[in-house]
């Protein structure tokens, strides 16, 4: 199993913009999000990478940075040149892609997790606005807290593992693009460099937020040599 993993954060939303938690809540890329989108394309048709097979998470900035990145669909426009949005949605029109034409298969376990009723809050708000109920610390990447009506970092976790090992029983060989959010991103980065959820708990410290989100719309890209993965390069 030799795969080869191209990791994608969705392009950016208004709420990542404003540094906001989202979650679950299906919000749309805004106009710098179909921009990077736009500009990963063309750093893939340079670079020529090209995909097997290709997994997204069903939320639509996810879905929608795959459909631009893989030339499968392009962005409606109105008179000005701006992008057009429908209800917070981007409007799009599919196209014949020169970049990959098999099917996008959609993932419940690599949805973001659900932040419950901190979704829309600012990150630095978290802890003034709500520390009280979690000891002072942020229930977003501490291991035993759970913010409420949300789920927990290790049920993600699970979720993640589970993901990686359904691709290695299912896949050979294959360069597999995975389009999601920062946290299960995040996530598959920690474990695909050998770190578990024990290796938090034991230090007993909140993961470092910064150590492990990766950037939006880039392609983090992780080689396999059959027993283990290596971080090789970036594009984007």
């Amino acid at each position: 199993m030799e795969n080869t993993l191209y990791l994608l954060r969705h392009g950016k939303t208004k709420d990542n913009q404003e540094h906001r938690l989202i979650g679950v809540v299906d919000k749309g890329l805004s106009e710098e999000g179909v921009l990077e989108a736009m500009i990963l394309r063309d750093n893939i048709k340079k670079e020529k990478v090209k995909f097997d097979t290709v997994y997204s998470s069903p939320l639509r900035r996810a879905y929608d940075t795959a459909l631009l990145a893989l030339e499968k669909a392009n962005p409606k426009y109105n008179s000005e040149g701006d992008p057009i949005f429908e209800n917070g949605q981007l409007n799009l029109e599919g196209i014949s892609s020169s970049i990959y034409d098999g099917e996008i298969n959609i993932d419940d376990r690599i949805k973001e997790r659900s932040f419950g009723h901190l979704a829309g809050v600012k990150r630095d708000e978290v802890i003034p606005k709500f520390g009280h109920l979690y000891r002072g610390q942020s229930p977003v990447w501490t291991v035993d807290l759970i913010p409420e009506g949300g789920e927990s970092l290790q049920n993600k976790y699970k979720a993640i593992v589970d993901f990686l090992n359904y691709l290695n029983i299912n896949h050979e060989d294959e360069h597999i693009l995975i389009s999601s959010h920062g946290g299960p991103i995040g996530l598959l980065k920690w474990i695909l460099e050998g770190y578990t959820l024990n290796d938090v708990i034991d230090e007993n410290k909140e993961i470092d937020d910064n150590q492990i989100k990766p950037p939006h719309g880039k392609l983090i890209i992780y080689e396999s040599d059959g027993t283990r993965y290596k971080h090789t390069h970036t594009v984007g």
